[in-house]
């Protein structure tokens, strides 16, 4: 692509280049977004920034632009900081923090480039409201948007019907929460945009009027530089463990969890292992604990999720660590669900006592969820999102595919060891037929759903964790503590 453009630049004159050089290649994307504070990315087709002993800034060569103007953005209404932010520095990516903003509050922007047509580069955001806040709303989830036209023909026409599906049927969205893969981020294949470019470019509609959340995947790990300076809100704000974080919108405490904090791989471009350390799970302990105290309903993100059950031999599955590590917080701190991807389809399920969702089908080539796995409810391989809805204590979802018709409905309730069965949770989408037991399965059936039997033999925490000696012993103990209450009464 560099190349075309390169190319593109030779055939035009200097003087008419240099009325949109440099212009808005990338963004903006709206990140980070807190009550009173975001950042707002973007990355242009050159340098462009302030002169200083720092960062050599030259005028183009090609073009005769100097690169003197500092990358301005003006925000209506005037946060209590003021309307004009900049980013004095001579990179490709610019961001821009914008602080003093009021809770609840819709803002506007502009940047000081355009677009190559020419067209204004803006957008438009709304901050959350302060924590607790029983405002209505409904967010987006979605994820594995990444392309890879080498390995399969492309699936950008199937990214751009999401994306103009979602704009279409779920306009009012709040924010969007994706579960990363964003690109395929490998230069020998994907060029050296690393294939972002596409992911901007179909993506902008949706991220120029709302924040993004991003979930750290795994193709982020093979080079962590856009993920780092484009989609990462704690990354610019500094944060100490920027790849896993958490966020509140109203009454929602949402959690990003980091699935790959293993060891880099040289054989596979510098990927991450897939791992969840114990420092954080430690910190998602404390971070749980702090959202349960404060009454919020908990949604959990990772790319890689707990459980994923496809018939084909491309599935990655769930993640041990979040099995091991993970779902017993969300038993102990009433989790609704966690939302991943990784594999490339939707899937509903109930297993270790929690409800989970893969929604991996945001654009990648899709494949068939195993829906005669005994605790998957319902799946499909149609490229798809999901819309949860917020209102006061509880939430509900929906997933949709690009046509916008509804492929799945069901309403989420805390995690729990007392309710593992619940039939609230099967949704209007009942689950598979199990080849085995002849039964439906899904959270309705305690043998094919994930219920306190199937729990038990996984040591989930739930009831006795499946050992009946143990069981039993808690059984006659319990009797005989309350036999010599009677005894004593008498």
């Amino acid at each position: 692509m560099r190349i075309a453009l390169f190319l593109a630049v030779l055939a035009f004159p200097a003087a008419a280049l240099a009325d949109f050089y440099p212009y808005v290649q990338d963004g903006p994307v709206i990140v980070g977004v807190k009550p009173h504070e975001a950042w707002v990315t973007w990355f242009t087709a050159h340098h462009q920034g302030q002169v200083s002993g720092v960062n050599e800034c030259y005028t183009d060569a090609l073009t005769g632009t100097p690169n003197d103007t500092i990358p301005t953005l003006t925000l209506s209404p005037s946060s209590a900081d003021g309307a004009v932010f900049t980013d004095p520095n001579c990179d490709t990516v610019h961001q821009v923090r914008l602080t003093g903003l009021a809770p609840d509050t819709e803002y506007t922007f502009s940047l000081d480039k355009t677009f190559q047509s020419g067209a204004l580069a803006e957008g438009s955001f709304k901050t959350p409201p302060l924590p607790g806040t029983d405002e209505p709303f409904h967010f987006i989830v979605f994820g594995d948007d990444r392309d890879n036209p080498l390995d399969y023909a492309s699936t950008e026409p199937q990214h751009d019907e999401l994306i103009q599906g979602i704009l279409a049927h779920d306009p009012d969205a709040a924010f969007v929460v994706n579960v990363g893969d964003y690109a395929l981020n490998l230069p020998a294949v994907s060029g050296d945009d690393r294939g972002y470019t596409e992911f901007f470019d179909v993506e902008r509609p949706l991220l120029d009027s709302r924040p993004l959340y991003a979930t750290f995947g795994n193709h982020e790990s093979f080079d962590t530089t856009f993920y780092d300076t484009m989609l990462s809100g704690p990354e610019l704000a500094g944060a100490a463990h920027p790849y896993y974080y958490s966020f509140d919108w109203g009454r929602a405490h949402i959690v990003l969890l980091d699935s790959f904090e293993g060891k880099a791989n040289p054989l596979l471009d510098g990927e991450y292992a897939p791992e969840l350390t114990d420092q954080q799970a430690s910190w998602l302990d404390g971070d749980l604990a702090a959202a349960r105290r404060a009454g919020q309903l908990i949604f959990l993100v990772a790319h890689q999720g707990a459980y994923a059950y496809s018939t084909s031999a491309k599935v990655h599955g769930g993640s041990p660590d979040i099995q091991k590590k993970v779902i017993p917080l969300m038993l102990k701190y009433g989790a609704l669900a966690i939302f991943a991807g990784h594999d490339h389809m939707y899937e509903r399920g109930h297993e270790g006592c929690i409800d989970y969702v893969v929604c991996g089908a945001g654009g990648a080539a899709t494949i068939e969820p195993d829906l005669n796995a005994p605790t998957v409810v319902t799946g499909t391989s149609a490229t798809s999102y999901v819309v949860v809805s917020v209102d006061g204590n509880s939430a509900s979802a929906v997933a949709r595919d690009t046509s916008g018709s509804v492929i799945d409905e069901f309403d989420l309730h805390p995690a729990s060891c007392s309710n593992p069965v619940g039939t609230p949770d099967a949704g209007t989408h009942p689950g598979p037929t199990s080849g085995d037991a002849g039964t439906p399965s899904g959270p309705g059936n305690p043998d094919g759903g994930g219920g306190l039997g199937k729990v038990q033999v996984q040591g989930c925490g739930c009831a006795t964790g499946g050992n009946p000696l143990l069981a039993i012993a808690g059984f006659l103990l319990l009797a005989g503590l309350v036999l010599r209450r009677r005894s004593r009464a008498r």
